[in-house]
């Protein structure tokens, strides 16, 4: 059982730090929602987007006080932003101190450290749900009457989402 126990604790150590690797890929990559194709098209993502007419690419940052115009879709981008730069913070600390904790796991290691990664793994866990389903809500309504594709950025946030959620799974099982 000992073994078990230190076999779920060393997949935690792993599985956390792949989601906040997942989380961050989700953030910087650009494409959250897109149309059309390379010559005639449009991508759109958290910090930046392309417009293609005629085989031509112009990109742009998002900001607030550009053409985007709506203030309930800004407000949706930044907290987005926001939400995702506190999962990539919650998972990565949590993946360190659980590493840590793997490491250095004996006798007088603080019970507090196994409850603070808990607490962690979790909070990485609602944080990217909320910027990833934010995220892909204010990307997927920047054009108003036009279906847009889900991108490979969004893909990866749920699959960053799936990971940290086997992850604190793994967690609550873990003991001290």
């Amino acid at each position: 059982m000992a073994h078990n126990i230190q076999l779920i604790s060393i997949a935690s150590s792993i599985v956390i730090p792949a989601a906040f690797i997942l989380f961050m890929v989700s953030n910087a990559f650009m494409i959250w929602s897109e149309r059309g194709d390379d010559t005639e098209g449009a991508i759109y993502g958290l910090w930046r987007y392309c417009v293609s007419v005629s085989g031509e690419k112009t990109c742009a940052i998002v900001s607030c006080d550009q053409e985007i115009g709506n203030g309930a879709l800004c407000n949706k981008i930044l907290s987005a932003r926001a939400f995702l730069i506190l999962a990539c913070i919650f998972s990565c600390v949590s993946g360190t101190l659980w590493v840590l904790y793997c490491a250095v796991r004996g006798d007088t290691t603080h019970r507090a450290l196994l409850f603070l990664n808990k607490g962690l793994a979790f909070a990485s866990l609602l944080t990217g749900i909320i910027g990833v389903a934010v995220g892909i809500n204010a990307t997927l309504a920047i054009e108003s009457g036009i279906e847009l594709r889900l991108g490979p950025a969004a893909i990866v946030g749920i699959v960053g989402i799936c990971v940290n959620l086997i992850g604190a799974i793994l967690i609550i099982f873990a003991k001290y």
